[in-house]
């Protein structure tokens, strides 16, 4: 499934798309240069694929509003929204852009306050399962006619080797040899793509 480039090898996207069939694909865009790199990568590919290939699978790009941003950053994600929303639906791409929230008793300051949780620092980062993964599996176990029950989805991650020694290793212990779709570390029936992993930052 790799191409090689004069740098390093990458993911044929395009080719992926082609071989994993219906099974929807969910990509999480926080905002960041490496998850919109991924985005813009996919919808790119996408685009380039003949309608009757690229609308037999569904793709979702679901954006957490975590609730805690300032709110200059607020806006400029929901202007970003808007504009993607515009994008694929001028190219009638089969992609649907969805905004999620965490659920009210998992969010910031209920938990910082109300239950005198720390802040967040880099051994306990409490926030990230309570308010950016809990509601991407949410969204799958309120959409079984998409998804199934369990959910067989593939996700597309923008994470990169090049990234931290600490990335590295977390990423060396799901991948799956032989193959562009790898472990799941919490959905045994899910598998994750990682389209620039070997990117560097330059390449990003």
């Amino acid at each position: 499934m790799n191409r090689r480039t004069d740098t390093c090898y990458v993911v044929d996207l395009g080719q992926l798309y082609r071989d994993t069939g219906g099974i929807p694909w969910v990509v999480g865009l926080s905002g960041g240069k490496d998850s919109t790199a991924l985005t813009m990568l996919l919808l790119e590919t996408i685009e380039m694929l003949p309608p009757p290939i690229r609308n037999k699978k569904k793709v979702f790009v679901t954006c957490v509003n975590t609730l805690v941003e300032a709110p200059p950053v607020i806006e400029h994600v929901h202007s970003f929204i808007g504009e993607l929303k515009n994008y694929v639906r001028d190219r009638e791409l089969p992609v649907e852009v969805v905004e999620l929230v965490p659920d009210v008793s998992q969010t910031f300051w209920v938990n910082l306050i109300g239950r005198g949780y720390p802040t967040p620092i880099r051994d306990f980062r409490w926030c990230t399962d309570r308010m950016k993964v809990r509601p991407g599996m949410e969204f799958l176990k309120q959409n079984p006619e998409i998804f199934g029950e369990p959910p067989i989805v593939h996700f597309l991650l923008g994470t990169r080797f090049d990234e931290s020694i600490s990335r590295q290793r977390t990423m060396q212990t799901h991948t799956k040899l032989g193959t562009d779709i790898h472990n799941h570390g919490i959905i045994p029936t899910a598998g994750v793509i990682r389209p620039i992993e070997n990117w560097t930052t330059d390449d990003v």
